[in-house]
């Protein structure tokens, strides 16, 4: 009767084991990374009895969990990269909305502003005209403004998200290390060598997959059952019951950006409160090794790649437009005259390109950025660094941060146009020339580094620089005029003024001086039409300029040689260069002069003005293969691109991540309907086996009642 009651005991014991199973998988059917799991019975050891082996019942061998480490590992992978393009998909969406609204966008600023300044010259008296070119000017400035501030909030976004993420993945990190340490001693206590906590595994499973969601991880099996987790190529993050903090820390040159550094272990057995971890990731807060660029999946990495790949050159582009718009429309403006007889000053107004010093430089060696050519810009950032010391002096490094490219840099001295002197960095790269500075005199010391940026800012700086109508320089400041007396059908053309930081020009309304253009007595000259060019401050005593005369071998006066069959360019003539280009054309006649003076009391001229519209059509960006709206447009074709090839990226990822997880549920989702017909089956092997008890003390008592007799 013992063996019966053993045998039907060990069955009922079994198969409410393998019930309890079955509940505990109906009840965990919709946790998320629950591993359906099956009780593995098999059979008792037989006993030999009268020579013959008898069976004993049933052993519950173990509790499996349905688990498969490549399909779990393959689905982790993949999350990681779905979460990554994912990310950087949705983010680069935004700035591609942005960029590329008709209505919201750069280009009908643009468009509205140089239609302005065309009604300007069509009416360069209109105070309306004026008015409006003003209005629209402050629109344009405003669009950018606009445009930038979105992009800015957008940065400030990726840096809040880092900060959210990280302090997820810390939590994660430490989850998957007590992890670590609970599944180690659950394992030391299991009487069975088969014995695993299943729970704890599932439960430590999906932890490093939420961690694969917001960063690329690799994770490493150990022989005692614990994993290892490595991120960004290779980082220990977790190490058993160790665990690496990640910390957010400013980026070294740019404090407004946050950068993801790793900070020292902590053990987990050993700090057993949220409280000491917190104080360990906070310590020494600047003091982490950054490696922002070394993560590349989950969502920081498609926050991080998104501001390295279309955040920052977007930005850059946008100032790249502000400042080739800026630069050359001041130029332009500054060559006119205004209504008050005044030469025009700047229009808009950028500031300078933004330079930050590392903060960990040594020396006090200051670095300041100037734009040299617009036409060589591009949408990249810069970093210089002091390589040391040769016998030709300090060299320097620049890198091209987009690409990598490096260039060696020398000093060299520079007489700016009021005299004084300036320590550069040539060559100049890509259109931005580099000043050096010191109070001390130091060349800087090697491995100081200094970051440039040199349009980053210029959409959110640029600003109207007048509000006066009367100040929009329509005007050229010189004319050319023909003596009343002439005879000849000669001509005097003002093409375009080139400098008006020229000594000839002067802020009070003069040309210094004004020139008198005579042609020459061919009886004194030699023969042959010629002119020759006079200061003409006073009309009554010309004084000669110049003529062609030879200063080592003096002959009788020699004028200009001039030739009627073709136009002939007055400046620059041997020394004389003021600033400004006339032409003369014609059959002039001895005696015949010409004056070129101040454009005083030229409110009607719209010569300016009909040069600085034309900047609308001109190819001056992009090493003078685009317009301002063309660099624009090749923005946001550098944003759509990226967006589109993220888009397609996040769609495959997405098959993909979809048919891991098909194929991960298949091995360890729960069935319901499965579990459904287990219970049916369990139920009445259990119903069947507590009937063998029921029989067994039915006949245990008959033998009793047989005995007692």
């Amino acid at each position: 009767m013992s063996d019966l009651f053993s045998i039907s005991t060990s069955a009922l014991f079994a198969t409410s084991r393998a019930l309890n199973t079955t509940s505990h998988n109906v009840a965990n059917v919709n946790t998320p990374g629950y591993s359906r799991q099956m009780v593995e019975l098999a059979t008792k050891p037989s006993i030999l009895m009268q020579g013959q082996y008898a069976g004993s019942g049933v052993n519950v061998a173990q509790i499996r969990r349905n688990y498969d480490d490549f399909l779990t590992t393959n689905l982790r992978e993949i999350t990681g990269r779905q979460s990554h393009t994912e990310t950087l998909y949705n983010m680069a969406s935004k700035v591609d909305n942005l960029l590329a609204d008709p209505m919201a966008g750069l280009s009908p600023a643009v468009d509205d502003f140089f239609s302005s300044s065309q009604e300007v010259a069509d009416d360069p008296t209109s105070i309306a005209a004026r008015q409006n070119m003003l209005s629209n000017a402050e629109t344009l400035v405003k669009r950018f403004n606009i445009q930038a501030t979105r992009l800015d909030e957008l940065d400030q976004y990726v840096n809040s998200q880092i900060e959210t993420h990280v302090n997820e993945i810390n939590n994660l990190a430490s989850t998957v290390a007590k992890f670590n340490n609970d599944i180690t001693v659950g394992t030391a206590r299991g009487i069975n060598t088969h014995a695993l906590p299943n729970d704890l595994m599932d439960s430590r499973d999906e932890a490093v997959r939420q961690m694969a969601e917001k960063i690329g991880v690799n994770v490493l099996k150990q022989e005692d059952g614990t994993f290892n987790v490595f991120i960004a190529n290779g980082q220990t993050l977790v190490t058993g019951t160790q665990t690496r903090f990640l910390r957010v820390q400013n980026n070294p040159y740019d404090q407004r950006q946050k950068e993801i550094a790793l900070g020292p272990s902590v053990n987990i057995t050993n700090e057993q409160n949220s409280t000491a971890s917190k104080e360990a990731l906070s310590s020494q807060k600047n003091s982490g090794t950054i490696i922002s660029g070394q993560v590349t999946g989950g969502i920081l990495g498609g926050l991080l790649q998104f501001r390295r790949e279309v955040l920052g050159p977007a930005q850059n582009g946008l100032g790249r437009v502000a400042t080739g718009i800026t630069v050359e429309i001041n130029k332009q403006h500054q060559l006119g005259m205004d209504l008050n007889n005044i030469l025009g000053g700047e229009l808009f107004d950028i500031g300078t390109p933004e330079v930050f010093p590392n903060t960990n430089n040594e020396s006090d060696l200051q670095v300041t950025a100037e734009i040299s050519d617009i036409s060589a810009l591009t949408t990249s950032d810069y970093q210089l660094t002091v390589m040391g010391t040769t016998g030709a002096g300090t060299s320097y490094n620049i890198t091209k941060l987009s690409d990598g490219t490096t260039t060696t840099l020398n000093r060299s001295h520079r007489i700016n146009d009021d005299g004084s002197v300036s320590l550069t960095l040539d060559p100049p790269v890509d259109g931005v020339t580099l000043i050096l500075s010191s109070e001390f005199g130091s060349s800087g010391k090697q491995g100081d580094s200094f970051l440039i940026r040199p349009t980053r800012t210029a959409a959110n700086k640029i600003s109207l620089s007048i509000n006066d109508p009367s100040r929009i320089a329509a005007a050229t400041p010189i004319r050319a005029s023909v003596a009343p007396g002439n005879i000849g059908s000669g001509k005097l053309r003002v093409d375009q003024v080139i400098d008006t930081t020229n000594s000839a020009f002067s802020s009070t309304g003069k040309l210094t001086p004004p020139i008198l253009i005579r042609f020459d007595d061919p009886s004194i000259t030699g023969g042959g039409l010629s002119y020759s060019m006079y200061d003409n401050t006073d009309p009554n005593y010309p004084v000669l300029l110049e003529d062609n005369t030879d200063p080592v071998h003096p002959v009788p006066l020699q004028g200009i040689p001039y030739d009627p069959a073709r136009e002939s360019s007055v400046f620059p003539k041997l020394s004389i260069d003021y600033g400004y280009r006339v032409t003369l054309s014609g059959t002039p006649k001895p005696g015949d002069s010409f004056t070129i003076d101040y454009n005083i009391g030229g409110k009607g001229d719209n010569r300016n003005m009909l040069t600085l519209t034309d900047l609308q059509s001109k190819q001056l960006l992009i090493g003078g293969t685009a317009t301002f709206q063309g660099a624009y447009g090749q923005t946001v074709a550098d944003v759509g691109v990226a967006t589109r090839r993220a888009n397609v990226n996040n769609d495959a990822e997405e098959s993909l991540l979809y048919q891991a997880q098909k194929a991960q549920q298949e091995v360890a989702g729960v069935n319901l309907d499965e579990e459904a017909a287990n219970l049916l089956k369990y139920q009445e092997t259990y119903q069947a086996a507590a009937q063998l008890i029921a029989t067994a003390d039915t006949l245990f008592k008959t033998i009793l009642g047989v005995s007692g007799r």
